[in-house]
């Protein structure tokens, strides 16, 4: 069950990105069609180069809507296999497998 503040929380961050996400992060809408259609979204890492998993960027605005809303949702249909198939193409840090691992 989600929380009310988790709703909150949703509803704003989708606010913020209709607002921005089109003219400063087009990425947004694409990777929107993207988990729409069932299609590999590419990992934080690789969309926020300069982003590290501590980022206070994955808590606020279009790059938390982008975490919690896009990614997280692609991140967590994949089965253990997908996972470890998609973490070894994309090249991931440890510092990102661990951070992955605690919100499974």
């Amino acid at each position: 069950m989600i929380s009310r503040f988790s709703r909150l929380r949703q509803f704003f961050a989708r606010k913020v990105a209709d607002v921005f996400s089109t003219k400063e992060e087009p990425h947004i809408t694409e990777h929107r069609e993207l988990l729409l259609a069932g299609a590999e979204i590419p990992p934080p890492w690789a969309v926020y180069p300069h982003a590290e998993t501590w980022w206070g960027g994955w808590r606020q605005g279009t790059s938390e809507y982008w975490l919690h809303d896009i990614w997280l949702p692609f991140w967590k249909g994949l089965d253990a296999n997908a996972k470890e198939a998609y973490l070894a193409k994309w090249n991931v840090t440890d510092e990102w497998r661990e951070n992955l691992s605690a919100r499974e």
